[in-house]
This record gives structure tokens, sequence and C-alpha cells, in this order.
């Protein structure tokens, strides 16, 4: 029998810009084509995103139910990219549509799950469970053929984050202590941010200009992207939960947590220091983004009951009024943010059919 790392080299990769069988069909009834040869994404990634989002305008679908559970998703230029599951195996697909909601593709269809997707602008990243390990791979967004990015890592990849020259992340493992992986994506080397393995390190969920930070069950961690060290606490959690969201611009570290019914924002030093509260709510705070003028997240019920209970909401930074943008959301996640629009995912129907990915003024 096969091993996992023989099945995952032979993994099909299928790119749809070609005419082939169809066996799928979107709600225009164009059908979904798979080519096998000379396709690519072929996106323009420092164009701005096509889709119209105009202050107070309801939600626009992008992604519809007719595509299977689109979970995750990136934003490059004028295109979004997400995961989606096929007939015969859960989110083992990548799909492309632009930001208008136009022209949906499926680029990417493998045998392995995908865990998480980042993109740079530039290329595509995704981690594939292979059942005993996790790889990496990856796709130009100008075209050509998916590659693994690096050889298989321990355990599984369940967050990714990519910057010019590096992708980032901290596979989940059982059998030893975790650490903060950094592949670079042009020559595929992997190093370890703590070589000596001195921290149990978390899940990556920020990095800036110069760092990245982890999470684990004590305390938010600052780790150098040159590498070289255990990095630095940020915060200690003591009988704080854990952030929901976390964004820095590499001054401030802001980010979210829930305590005794109470959603409520924070904003810290990057280096560590007075940790100030800049946000109350009686509900769960989460998805924190950064652009260059405000904070955003998503404001959810803390019952996640479905209809109608969750918001966009906006803070500039330094100031103390916050905003709501766009009201009786159900059930947001995901909140990605481009120079005109927010993109994020609602419930359609909790018990019947697949989320929708949806975009809305910022």
């Amino acid at each position: 029998m096969p091993s996992a790392r023989s099945r995952a080299a032979a993994a099909v990769l299928a790119f749809a810009f070609g005419a082939g069988c169809g066996d799928r069909t979107l709600p225009d009834q164009t059908p979904v084509v798979k080519a096998h040869r000379d396709a690519g994404v072929h996106v323009d990634a420092s164009a701005p995103p096509t889709a119209d989002c105009p202050a107070g305008a309801p939600p626009a679908v992008v992604v519809g139910p007719s595509i299977f559970g689109a979970k995750k998703f990136v934003v490059a230029g004028d295109t979004l990219f997400f995961t989606a599951t096929s007939s015969d195996a859960p989110d083992n697909e990548i799909w492309s549509v632009a930001t208008s909601g136009a022209d949906p593709k499926r680029i990417v269809s493998q045998t392995e799950y995908v865990h998480a997707i980042a993109t740079n602008g530039h290329a595509l990243f995704w981690s594939s469970d292979l059942g005993n390990g996790s790889v990496i791979r990856t796709l130009p967004l100008t075209g050509g053929t998916p590659r693994d990015l690096a050889p298989p890592v321990p355990s599984v990849v369940f967050t990714l984050y990519a910057d010019d020259t590096d992708v980032y992340f901290a596979p989940k493992s059982t059998s030893a202590k975790p650490n903060v992986y950094r592949i670079h994506v042009q020559s595929g080397m992997t190093s370890l941010l703590d070589p000596n393995g001195v921290r149990p390190h978390g899940d990556v969920v920020a990095i800036d200009r110069d760092s990245v930070f982890t999470v684990d069950a004590a305390a938010l961690w600052r780790l150098p992207k040159a590498g070289g060290g255990p990095g630095a606490a940020v915060l200690s959690f003591d009988t704080q939960a854990p952030p929901r969201g976390v964004a820095s611009d590499g001054t401030s570290v802001f980010y979210s947590k829930y305590v005794n019914s109470a959603g409520t924002m924070h904003a810290v030093p990057v280096t560590g220091g007075t940790d100030a509260t800049i946000s109350l709510s009686a509900s769960v705070l989460s998805d924190v983004v950064l652009d260059g003028t405000n904070l955003y997240w998503l404001d959810l019920s803390p019952n996640d009951t479905w209809a109608d209970v969750g918001s966009l909401r906006k803070l500039a930074k330094g100031s103390t009024s916050v905003i709501t943008v766009t009201d009786k959301l159900n059930l947001p996640r995901n909140l990605v943010v481009t120079s005109t629009c927010a993109f994020y995912r609602v419930a359609n129907d909790p018990n019947t059919t697949p989320p929708l990915v949806v975009r809305g003024p910022k």
C-alpha cells in the first residue's frame, strides 16, 4: 500500500480555465470545467478590487451556495480565492472568483484536506493534510503549476501567514514541542524561529513587518521574523481568556477577548506594557483586522444564534468612537479587508445550505 507521502506526491492538481467535462453547475448555469495543461490563475494582484462597496450598501454575494462549503478565503487584487468541498472529499478544492462575484473557476483539486490558505499578493499558499504531517503548496498568481514549497512538516498546519519573502506557521504536534516554521518562498529553505525549542508555541495568529505572533494557553508571544530565539511575551493571560482575534501594526498589538459575558477590544505595545481597553461590548468580538487607518472586527452573538445577530464594526486608530459599518449579519466569520471592501462569510441557512461569502462596505 502506498505511503501518505507517496499518495501526496500523486495528488491530482487540476486547473480550470479551458474546455473539459463539467461536473457541477453554478447559479448562472455556467458549467465548471477541468483542464490539466497550460492553465493558471492569471491575476493582476496590484489591481484594485473591481467590486463596488459604497457606504450603506447591503452585502453582495461573491460566492453562492452552489459551490459547497466556502469556508476559508483570501483576496489578492480583484480576485478572491477560497476552499471548497468536492463531491468526494471535504475542503480539497481551491477556487477563484472575481471580487465582483463573476466567473468562478476551480483552480486546484487534490486528494488532501486544505486546512489553511494565504497569499502575499504574488502567490497562493495552502497547507495540505497528509495524515501524518502537512505539506505547504504554492501557486503563482500569474499562472503556472502548483508545487510543494518544501518537504512535509510534522502534524497539522491550521493557520498560515505569508509576506513577500516567507511563509510562517506552527504545526500542531502531539509528539514534539511545537515550534514556528519559516519557509522562504523562493528557495524553499525551512528554518525555525525558535531553534532551541525553548517554548511550546501555539498557532501563529498574526504577523507584522518585523514580528510573528503566537498564542498558547498562557500568553501572546512575539518572535522576530529573523529568528534566533524564543521570543518575548506581549501579554500574559493569567485568569483571562485567550484572544479571539489579533492584529499588529508594528507599534501596537490589538486583540479581543470574551470574559464573564463581556467582549472587549484591547491595545498593548508590541514590546509589552500597559494593556488598554479600547472598546466594550456584550458580544463576542472576533476576526480583528487592520488597515492603515482603522481597526475592524466582527461582533457576534455569544450564543451563536443564527439569525441577524452579527455586525461589522470599525474604530479609527486613536479614536474611542466605534462605528457600525453593517449590521443584521447571520453569523459572520473570516473577515478580510481590502482597499475598498470588506469580505466575510455569513450563514445562509444553518441547517440546509453552505455559507455565503459576501462583500460589503468598510
